[in-house]
């Protein structure tokens, strides 16, 4: 019965350390599969993408506004939804600068990363209800928009990208 246990106790013993190595393994290889980018990128895990300036991308956009008006923001400022250089995405560094372009109307608007977002499912970024005015798309709700990335600030990329820069 001893005998037993004693094999019981090295096979759960044998059992944890292979589990142990497993998880360092894997580890070692989920970091090598993430894109290592260029200095002055940020690897969006929401959508697989390396954000580099100067690259244009269609981001899925919607806007929000009225019951969040006054309340803090990312970048610790209050949020106006009448200000139309508001904008919200997850990774990209807060104080970036980007081209907004809505190809459905023509109108194109440098907009400011001041916050983090958006917050539902299947959007890349939110911009003010002053914003989507501007860019024509606020009766919709959302758009499918061309964003590049004019610069990035001096801030880390946020999100699992944060690093990466």
């Amino acid at each position: 019965m001893e005998t037993r246990s004693k094999n019981r106790r090295f096979v759960n013993a044998l059992i944890a350390t292979s589990i142990m190595i497993l998880l360092a393994v894997s580890s070692v290889f989920a970091k090598e599969a993430q894109p290592e980018g260029n200095p002055g990128s940020c690897f969006d895990k929401h959508t697989g993408e390396l954000l580099e300036p100067g690259r244009t991308y269609t981001m899925t956009t919607s806007w929000y506004g009225p019951g969040l008006q006054g309340n803090q923001m990312a970048n610790l400022e209050r949020f106006d939804m009448n200000d139309p250089t508001i904008t919200a995405h997850k990774v990209l560094p807060l104080g970036s600068k980007i081209r907004i372009e809505n190809p459905a109307t023509g109108a194109v608007r440098i907009a400011i990363v001041t916050d983090d977002g958006p917050h539902p499912e299947g959007r890349e970024l939110d911009v003010s209800v002053a914003l989507a005015k501007a860019l024509g798309f606020k009766g919709a709700g959302k758009a499918e928009l061309k964003v590049t990335i004019v610069s990035f600030s001096d801030d880390e990329c946020r999100d699992d990208g944060k690093g990466l820069r």
